[in-house]
């Protein structure tokens, strides 16, 4: 009787894994020291755990299509620009101006 292969769980998903794993097994690999970096995934994580609220409202076409490409040059979408700009008026680090 013979024993049917099963995948084996620790097989890397594509390339960019496999090169993590082979330096990981070399003993080559090290995380990476940015605290920054850190500091900002920690804070994305801890916000992406809290609740949201949705919400409606209107821009003018000029005004959306500004975040948007503000948004694609910062490589984030344009409604997680728009929630960390209305995150940080609420906080008071950003200052309105009429």
């Amino acid at each position: 009787m013979t024993v049917a292969k099963t995948k084996d769980l620790y097989q890397p998903l594509d390339p960019e894994e496999k090169a993590w794993m082979q330096e990981i097994e070399a003993e080559v690999w090290q995380p990476s020291p940015d605290e920054a970096l850190k500091a900002s995934i920690i804070q994305a994580a801890k916000e992406s755990l809290k609740k949201t609220k949705a919400v409606t409202f209107r821009l003018s076409e000029h005004d959306f299509d500004a975040i948007r490409q503000k948004a694609a040059l910062d490589g984030i979408p344009y409604q997680t620009l728009i929630s960390a700009l209305v995150h940080q008026y609420a906080l008071g680090k950003v200052k309105l101006n009429l």
